[in-house]
Parts: C-alpha cells; structure tokens; sequence
C-alpha cells in the first residue's frame, strides 16, 4: 500500500516523525508496525528498494498515521531524512502481537527510540479513557526524552499512568 507523507515533525534534536495520510478504512492495534519500503539509489545500483521495520507511533483513535525514527548514517536513514510532504512510500500491512492488553495492569520498558510503540499504546488508553493502570520506565541516554510534553500531559489526563523518566548516559 502507499502512503502519502503530510508533513515531518521533529521530535528531539535527532528524532522525527513521518505523518502520513491514514489510508480510507485503515486499521491497526497499538503497538503494531509497519515494513516501510524506500526506492533508492545506489552508487553500485541502478535502483534498488530497502525496507525497514517502523514502529506505528499514533494511536488507533489519531486521524493520521505516524512512525518515528531516529536519524543515521546508513543508506536508508539518509532517504528517510530527505522525505518531503505530498511523497509517498510503499508499505505493508500493520504487523506484530505485542500489542495493549486492557485486561489488567501494564508496565512498559522503553529505552530511546524504543519509545515510539509505547506511544501508541499509551494515547489510546488516554483517548478511551480505559481505567488501566500503566507504569512507562523510560530510560534515555540524555535528557531529551522522545514525546515527553505529551507523556506529562497524558499524566495528568489519566491518574493511573506513572512515567519514569531515567537518564542513563
């Protein structure tokens, strides 16, 4: 399937977020992911497509569709840092069973980048008022934790989400 990118958001001073149209009748569990796939060139290759597994970063109950990254050197990255509004790229159905379970109390583990995942899950508890207690432990190498003002709004929405926040460079 192809998806149109709206816009690019920074997150922190090396992450980002691809904000793409949410395809008609799109649907996903949070927590799922997508297989992103980039047409790209090669030096050694005329053209050539890499694909790379994307955490969905938006809830279920956001009208647009968003995966987050962090920035790098490899071949990919580069391409995926140069994508501009109204590009589209191809992509897989959403995929992945580690998903929200609302049957009891969650504690999420997120390290980094990790985080993008735990973001989905988290906005749709928040945005179905699901009386869920979740524990997020974030550990980060600095203090520029991904999502962070929205992770302390969310706090404040729903009394049972604690967020630990651990900076461990």
């Amino acid at each position: 399937m192809q998806l149109k990118v709206t816009r690019i958001q920074g997150e922190t001073h090396d992450c980002y977020s691809i904000i793409f149209e949410k395809p008609k009748g799109f649907k996903f569990y949070p927590g799922q992911y997508l297989d992103i796939s980039l047409n790209m060139s090669f030096p050694r290759k005329r053209e050539s497509i890499q694909s790379r597994i994307l955490s969905i970063s938006s809830s279920p109950s956001e009208d647009v569709l968003m995966v987050t990254y962090k920035t790098g050197v490899s071949p990919y990255k580069r391409v995926l840092q140069k994508l501009k509004a109204g590009q589209t790229v191809e992509s897989s159905h959403p995929a992945g069973t580690v998903v929200i379970d609302d049957n009891g109390p969650m504690v999420m583990l997120a390290g980094g980048i990790g985080i993008a995942p735990h973001r989905s899950m988290i906005k749709w508890a928040v945005d179905r008022k699901l009386d869920l207690p979740i524990t997020l432990i974030y550990s980060n190498s600095d203090s520029d934790f991904i999502f962070k003002k929205e992770l302390d709004e969310w706090q404040k929405l729903n009394p049972k989400l604690a967020v630990h926040y651990i900076v461990t460079g």
